[in-house]
């Protein structure tokens, strides 16, 4: 079976990251309890590194080993340690899961997602086997072809532009 999986040096920084929001977690707190600081912005401080290590790190543990699983029958995609889905190529074909080729996702019925990008390991083999089994792509909308005026009229009106919404005239 082949794979198209995040790299290793990715693990590397994730684990990188944690220990710095760890450690700034520990400065905070120890600047709470020793330091001459203000307690508050302290706490704050310590509260918010802590929370976003101790997510990174959960995050890590439940979401490791993700990526594409695949040969000439079918693929396997691994959301996380838990949620493993398997298809044949020909199921893949008629199942209802979108890849919008500019977004670089699989979404899955149910909400789900797993990402598809040029960085992991194997992706040109794993976009040449999409290509091969004729895997059908959902086109997303190509914004360099529209003009930003449009997008801006149609986001807030012609009203907006002549100062209609605001009482002030050009």
């Amino acid at each position: 079976m082949k794979k198209c999986a995040p790299p290793a040096s990715y693990r590397f920084l994730s684990v990188f990251v944690v220990v710095a929001c760890g450690a700034a977690a520990f400065l905070a707190f120890c600047q709470l309890f020793y330091g001459g600081q203000s307690p508050v912005v302290c706490a704050i401080m310590g509260l918010l590194f802590g929370s976003a290590a101790l997510f990174l790190l959960r995050s890590m543990i439940f979401r490791s080993g993700w990526g594409f699983f695949y040969d000439d029958e079918k693929v396997i995609f691994v959301l996380s340690r838990k949620d493993r889905r398997e298809y044949s190529w020909e199921q893949l074909k008629n199942a209802d899961i979108a890849y919008p080729i500019q977004e670089g996702y699989f979404y899955f019925p149910d909400g789900e997602k797993i990402a598809l990008h040029p960085r992991m390991e194997g992706y040109a083999s794993f976009v040449a086997m999409l290509q091969r089994k004729g895997l059908k792509a959902a086109q997303s909308p190509n914004f360099a072809d529209i003009d930003p005026k449009d997008i801006f009229h149609q986001m807030f009106g012609e009203e907006f532009e002549k100062g209609g919404k605001t009482g002030k005239k050009k």
